[in-house]
């Protein structure tokens, strides 16, 4: 039997996909993706009003559905395991449309700073539905489209937890 010795003195301040606070005017959403989704993504619509994804271009998020939250209760397989025996896509995700949200900002970000959303890999930077404070051009070719309505509301260094505020209509 193994018997836990160590502890954590400090516990981390937040989690990727955590909703930042509790407040009475978050609007919090229920969506269908299609495939894995990891929590504390961008998701936009799919193919009909019920379903949603990751982006694949910026004009897929012209119509954003809100960011991916965290949910304990879900089936490991939603966020990129293998899903149990009897589980399919389309599988319910919790999203923020209104609020606050702690995402990981793939360049260092400044409060204020406008968000931006990957839609397109990069380089090193391959997380579609990722977070960063610019459109990241590729030979004259943006592979990050700007999000109205969402502003950095802290700042972090790359690869670190940041929180956005998000108001989607």
């Amino acid at each position: 039997m193994t018997v836990q010795t160590t502890y954590l003195t400090q516990l981390p301040v937040a989690y990727e996909g955590q909703v930042a606070d509790s407040s009475m005017h978050n609007e919090i959403v229920s969506s269908y993706v299609s495939a894995t989704c990891a929590p504390g993504r961008m998701l936009c619509r799919d193919t009909s009003d019920t379903l949603s994804k990751l982006p694949a271009s910026a004009a897929d998020l012209a119509v954003p559905i809100g960011i991916s939250i965290y949910d304990s209760a879900k089936a490991p397989g939603l966020y990129g395991a293998t899903l149990p025996t009897g589980q399919t896509f389309p599988a319910a995700v919790p999203c923020l449309r209104r609020g606050r949200m702690w995402v990981i900002a793939e360049i260092t970000v400044t409060q204020g700073q406008p968000v931006f959303v990957r839609h397109t890999a990069n380089g090193g930077s391959t997380i579609l539905g990722g977070f960063r404070n610019t459109a990241d051009a590729v030979l004259g070719v943006d592979t990050a489209a700007q999000i109205d309505n969402a502003v950095w509301a802290t700042s972090a260094t790359t690869g670190n937890l940041a929180q956005v505020e998000i108001n989607l209509p």
